[in-house]
């Protein structure tokens, strides 16, 4: 996964960190210590190699607050992050990305709400304490509304062969399962000893965490081909499905349609998003709200945005937009724009710089 670009760079970055033999010390990202109207451009941005976000629709950002500290052992990253109000997908194999040759190894520690994600065609349900795989081969989707998680990140060549061979995004661990305590004990025993370790322990410390990750993706993946497939209706698939089709006329009929199910039973899985419509609404205004920060689609007029996002009717759509944001398209866009252009590459490479050069 490493870019030619910054290869260099990124060298000389861990020769730097590299003290008495001590492991790497961390790089650390926090939004906050930026303006207001920064911190999430700066965090979307530093983020990009792996994932794209937007923000949460109805989320000011004003409220955005996200932090990682992350060290690298070995081939290996291993992350404490936390962070609220966006959406994180990712659309699989993707020319000129990093990350699709590595595997997601996440523990939960906090989240608010009842969380869910979508990866490997699989549902994930995310809850305090479950361990989760994903692979960043195949399309990913997770609308966060806060959380804090300690994530390691493996190549998947320095996986056991058969591990190595499938796609095991979408596995979960739940807390309640004894491998799940074991695991948790285990990662978080090394984060904690990170700081002290050497350089002649790290080798030991990367092939225990490779046999831990192998051995589970082994045990889970025969469960689940023993048991019954995920089930295809939930919150999170559908709002994967509204994202897909935000171009195209949706309603509860549609959905309905689409997913073979009641009107009763759509409106019950929506209901917190306010329903079905709100839902909807909700999708298009934050797509909307990327692509006026998408300095490659500055050329758009609102109209064409607007009708990408789903929007028939371009005062419709100023008026949706400034009700959900407090600010018209036009002013987001100069915001969106003056924000990049203050940041400027001295301010944001440094943390994604390293992610790629990793």
């Amino acid at each position: 996964m490493t870019n030619p670009a910054n290869e260099q760079s990124g060298h000389q970055y861990k020769q730097a960190c590299n003290l008495q033999g001590q492991t790497a010390s961390p790089v650390e990202l926090d939004a906050c210590q930026f303006l207001a109207n920064q911190g999430f451009e700066i965090w979307r941005e530093s983020l990009r190699p792996l994932f794209d976000l937007e923000p949460a629709a109805g989320e000011r950002l004003h409220n955005f607050a996200a932090q990682t500290r992350t060290f690298s052992i070995g081939d290996l990253l291993i992350a404490d992050s936390r962070s609220r109000g966006h959406v994180i997908w990712r659309g699989g194999e993707r020319p000129g990305s990093a990350g699709t040759d590595l595997l997601l190894l996440q523990l939960q520690l906090q989240i608010q709400g009842e969380g869910h994600a979508i990866n490997g065609g699989r549902t994930m349900a995310l809850v305090p304490g479950a361990i989760s795989v994903i692979d960043l081969a195949d399309p990913y989707l997770e609308e966060d509304h806060g959380f804090r998680c300690l994530t390691l990140a493996v190549p998947r060549a320095r996986l056991g062969e058969e591990a190595a061979a499938g796609r095991p995004g979408g596995l979960v661990l739940s807390p309640t399962q004894p491998l799940a305590r074991i695991l948790t004990a285990h990662l978080l025993a090394v984060w904690d000893s990170l700081s002290d370790l050497n350089a002649g322990e790290t080798p030991a410390v990367v092939n225990g965490l490779l046999h831990a990750l192998t051995e589970v993706i082994a045990c889970q993946g025969q469960t689940l081909r023993r048991g019954s497939p995920a089930p295809v209706l939930n919150h999170s698939a559908l709002l994967a499905y509204i994202d897909r089709h935000l171009q195209q006329p949706l309603d509860a009929a549609h959905l309905c349609r689409a997913f073979g199910c009641s009107r009763s039973v759509l409106y019950r899985l929506l209901a917190t998003e306010g329903g079905v419509s709100a839902a909807i609404k909700k999708r298009r205004l934050a797509r909307a709200y990327h692509l006026l920060g998408n300095p490659a689609l500055r050329h758009l007029s609102l109209a064409e945005i607007a009708m990408r996002c789903g929007f028939s009717d371009q005062s419709h759509f100023c008026r949706a937009f400034r009700t959900a944001f407090a600010l018209s398209p036009s002013q987001a866009r100069l915001q969106l724009s003056a924000s990049a252009a203050s940041t400027g590459p001295a301010d944001l490479p440094r943390f994604r710089d390293w992610l790629l050069s990793v």
